[in-house]
């Protein structure tokens, strides 16, 4: 996947949107609820997971721009959106099980309309910043991932929707596990 433009980073966000919407629509409230065999988070948990990193992430890419805007220092307009090598990175561990850090793991006393909610007002966030991060996204001002390493707030934004689509086969094999 290649971001070569601001509009490639919302267009992928959207479609990683689409696919987790569909993944989750018209699930019981027994198959929200129900953990895989191998213990884990339930559906209605990974949304939730899904909504706390979405709006930090926003919040990050935010101040990134803040501190964009204060700087003087140029757009880094011959770099580009989000370096390649970070996608390939975060595309190669996509199976790799990880520990959420504490501020993001799932409280599991949201239910997913309610975790939905919460997402559509991070989106309508990210939104907003649409404009700046056009003209400050690639800008120097960084802020560390606790896997990934320093990001810009493009970089961010492009990891949002990575995220969200690895979650959304997490969520697809934990329905198939339930279904069978």
């Amino acid at each position: 996947m290649r971001y070569a433009t601001i509009e490639d980073i919302y267009t992928a966000n959207e479609r990683f949107r689409g696919k987790l919407l569909a993944s989750i629509s018209g699930i019981s409230a027994d198959e929200a609820a129900a953990r895989p065999s191998e213990g884990g988070w339930c559906v209605a948990e990974i949304v939730e997971h899904l909504a706390a990193v979405e709006e930090g992430m926003g919040r990050i890419a935010a101040k990134l721009l803040r501190e964009a805007e204060a700087s003087t220092a140029d757009n880094g307009s011959d770099e580009p959106w989000v370096r390649e090598e970070l996608v390939e990175t975060f595309i190669r561990s996509a199976d790799v099980k990880v520990e959420a850090p504490e501020r993001v793991r799932p409280s599991g006393e949201m239910s997913i309309p309610d975790s939905l909610a919460k997402m559509d007002e991070n989106k309508a966030f990210i939104d907003a910043l649409r404009e700046q991060l056009a003209a400050r996204g690639r800008s120097a001002a960084t802020f560390p991932h606790p896997f990934f390493g320093a990001l810009s707030a493009a970089e961010w934004l492009a990891l949002k929707g990575l995220h969200e689509a690895r979650h959304t086969r997490q969520i697809a094999s934990v329905l198939a596990e339930l279904r069978k």
